[in-house]
């Protein structure tokens, strides 16, 4: 191996050029709004027409086959160190809170604090919760020119925490 391609830990490191001719966005412009949408590499396009085709060609044999989606459960457990069952596959961000929403053994008078400025898409779901007992509050961003940084999660829930509260909702990344 190439000590110049190894990382530290004596693995190959990436090869940045594939993977920037992935995302053909790229060649054109500088795509910084990955909040908002996303560019989807070369690859994720062939797999979606592999598997538009197989839907049109076998009525989707393989596109809706449990044994297909455990082989990405596995593939991504082991990307990320973890286990298969730890690993749930969901459409979106918004599908997973929603999930989280519902499922948690919510009591009456529990609540949760969310962000004023939080993407709409983690409002509903807490804010559905009401007609089961439950406080959705909703925290406001700091004052300009404290010692925080105006809109910090951290900042921004201090006062609202109290012992009614559950879980805790809070974007790590935001356009």
């Amino acid at each position: 191996m190439n000590d110049n391609n190894a990382g530290a830990d004596g693995k190959a490191a990436p090869d940045w050029d594939a993977v920037r001719k992935q995302f053909p966005t790229t060649e054109k412009l500088a795509f910084l709004n990955s909040g908002m949408k996303v560019i989807l590499p070369r690859c994720v396009a062939d797999a979606m027409h592999e598997w538009i085709e197989d839907v049109y060609d076998t009525a989707g044999e393989m596109a809706f086959a449990m044994a297909e989606t455990e082989k990405t459960r596995s593939a991504v457990a082991e990307t990320f160190g973890a286990s298969k069952d730890d690993i749930s596959l969901i459409k979106n961000t918004s599908e997973g809170i929603s999930i989280i929403a519902q499922g948690f053994p919510w009591r009456e008078g529990d609540n949760v604090v969310i962000s004023e400025i939080e993407h709409e898409n983690n409002t509903f779901p807490w804010r559905y919760l009401a007609s089961r007992g439950v406080e959705t509050r909703f925290a406001k961003p700091d004052v300009p020119g404290s010692w925080r940084s105006p809109g910090s999660p951290t900042a921004m829930v201090i006062v609202p925490i109290c012992p009614s509260l559950r879980p805790f909702a809070v974007r790590a990344a935001s356009s």
